[in-house]
């Protein structure tokens, strides 16, 4: 079976994010791009929606896999939260609009 690929397609949706310190802060951005048609399944094709991440220079790619393209974007709203925490360096908190961005914020029930 073929890996997933995690290339980056056009941009569909982004948010900044502030890592703050006490010495220091720096900018975090998440972008979220266009779904695309995936790997094949026994029950069809997958849908991955491609998610980049940018750190202070560096930049990462991960995505968030669905049954279809909706399912993927709505994973990939999903993990927002999630991987701007697991950016964060020890000491550091994640600032979204000014207000640190706790544990439950914009995550769905």
């Amino acid at each position: 079976m073929k890996p997933i690929p995690k290339t980056f397609t056009s941009p569909l949706a982004a948010r900044e994010f502030e890592l703050v310190s006490n010495q220091d802060s720096r900018c975090l951005t998440i972008e979220i791009g266009v779904p695309i048609r995936d790997v094949e399944t026994a029950m069809g094709d997958d849908w991955r929606c491609p998610i980049r991440i940018t750190c202070g220079g560096k930049v990462e790619l991960t995505c968030a896999c669905g049954v279809d393209a909706m399912q993927a974007i709505e994973l990939a709203i999903r993990l927002v939260p999630v991987l701007a925490r697991s950016t964060c360096q020890e000491g550091e908190r994640v600032m979204r609009w000014g207000e640190t961005l706790e544990r439950d914020d914009a995550e769905p029930d």
